[in-house]
């Protein structure tokens, strides 16, 4: 596992980047989050399939790093972000981190999941909310009956004249019907 410190980069959320070979990911996930007492999410992108979950509930276990292209694994104050663009590669990470950054580079918005309340179930034994989208697309998120949203965070750089402009997003957290 190689891991740079991010100084003297010019996006101040990036507290590290770097490379972790597939056969340490699980184990690099669990450093970064493993002591973390706010609950920490994951999604997970392989070549074959979609997962998500809660990494104290179902931990790594049905990861499958082999067919693995992206992992994101977040708290409400960071989010790991491990990609690939092809399989047997290694990947490469920003670890991003709202501790010590300004509020001028960061924007949070909400947005709405597409959800068939209908014709979707809570399972569980997974604690997974097995969704089914209005236009028949099937998913399932780590959240329950109750939350309808995703929050995300945008960065922001400033060019040399002051206009503002995104550089990087991530996801925060889920929000219940009745949160704001």
């Amino acid at each position: 596992m190689e891991q740079n410190h991010a100084k003297e980069m010019d996006r101040p959320w990036i507290k590290s980047f770097g490379k972790v070979s597939q056969e340490d990911v699980s184990e690099f996930i669990m450093k970064m989050f493993g002591g973390e007492e706010e609950e920490v999410y994951f999604l997970a992108a392989h070549s074959d399939k979609y997962m998500s979950g809660r990494l104290k509930k179902v931990g790594l276990t049905e990861v499958d790093n082999q067919h693995l292209l992206e992992m994101r694994a977040f708290t409400g104050k960071k989010e790991l972000l491990m990609n690939r663009t092809m399989l047997g590669r290694d990947f490469t990470y920003p670890l991003a981190d709202d501790e010590m950054v300004d509020d001028c580079y960061m924007l949070e918005h909400i947005q709405y999941l597409d959800i068939n309340a209908q014709k979707s179930s809570y399972n569980t034994t997974t604690g997974q909310y097995e969704i089914m989208s209005t236009v028949g697309g099937r998913y399932t998120m780590p959240i329950n009956e109750e939350v309808d949203r995703i929050k995300i965070k945008s960065y922001i750089l400033y060019d040399d004249s002051g206009m503002a402009k995104v550089v990087d997003n991530r996801v925060v957290g889920f929000l219940r019907r009745e949160e704001k």
